[in-house]
């Protein structure tokens, strides 16, 4: 965990999960709670609660997206043409 910072806030300190990895100079602060096998990424900024099973990534210093597994098994995949064009007219 090279740079990673815990901070109290206001709400109290930060609680992790079992096998939650945080990537270099990740920022979780305040009285949040990460669920279990949580990934964040480096450079990220938490300020908020992260259900388990999520990952976390960061871009310019503020949270962009949390991601499930299971939200990317429920979305159907894209088909494409040989052109690249989408078949389902996406």
């Amino acid at each position: 965990m090279q740079g990673v910072t815990l901070g109290h806030g206001r709400q109290g300190s930060p609680t992790l999960g079992d096998d939650v990895f945080l990537g270099a100079h990740a920022v979780i602060v305040g009285g949040v709670t990460v669920g279990d096998r949580v990934s964040i990424g480096a450079n990220s900024i938490v300020t908020f609660d992260v259900p388990a099973d999520a990952l976390v990534r960061s871009s310019k210093s503020s949270v962009r997206t949390i991601e499930s597994p299971q939200t990317a098994l429920d979305k159907p995949p894209a088909h494409h043409d040989r052109d690249g064009a989408s078949a389902d007219g996406i």
